[in-house]
């Protein structure tokens, strides 16, 4: 059973997403342009970041900062929820839950105005261990599995942590620097 072909593609980076820190995941735009059209979706819709978690969940998080999509609003993001497109519970929709009017996103590659604008964060400590490991990536659908499915606009990826090798490496020599001191020591002692 085919799921979602374009699903698998790799596209356009659109969203990074930092999560060294459950208790203060960013999601930052990287300012790249949409790889598709889309003025179908709504800001209350948002965009669905497919296959973000290892395993399913539930619930609802707010989102704080400036995360702002391309089109006619204004408003940034506001609320992380879990959504069912790909799979039941695995998807993060991220959009404005509180929009009155509510605006039209509008993703056009032709434009010089990039998909997502800003950056926020949310606290997903309680789903630590269902956050993507870095280096995973996954496709950004405009609207969601509910109210207003759009097309792949995007992907997002997981950064690496930083790497720790010079440190290991640093910390390996120092302690075989310390090793030969004492042992030349001890060598010594016994002349």
């Amino acid at each position: 059973m085919l799921l979602c072909a374009p699903c698998f593609l790799r596209g356009q980076v659109l969203l990074i997403v930092d999560d060294s820190n459950p208790s203060n995941v960013t999601f930052t735009a990287t300012g790249n342009n949409a790889g598709a059209y889309d003025s179908s979706t709504t800001e209350a819709a948002g965009v669905d970041l497919l296959n973000f978690f290892a395993n399913a969940i539930v619930g609802s998080y707010l989102a704080s900062g400036t995360l702002t999509p391309a089109g006619n609003g204004t408003a940034a993001y506001n609320q992380a929820t879990i959504d069912n497109y790909s799979v039941t519970g695995i998807d993060l929709n991220y959009r404005n839950g509180s929009l009155s009017p509510d605006a039209d996103q509008i993703f056009d590659p032709t434009l010089p105005d990039p998909a997502l604008h800003g950056m926020d964060w949310v606290n997903f400590f309680s789903v630590d261990f269902d956050l993507p490991a870095p280096g995973t990536f996954g496709n950004i659908l405009s609207g969601n599995s509910t109210e207003n499915s759009g097309v792949i606009i995007g992907t997002w990826e997981a950064v690496p942590e930083p790497a720790n090798t010079g440190l290991a490496a640093g910390l390996a020599a120092l302690a075989a620097g310390a090793g030969s001191m004492w042992w030349n020591r001890r060598v010594n002692q016994l002349r």
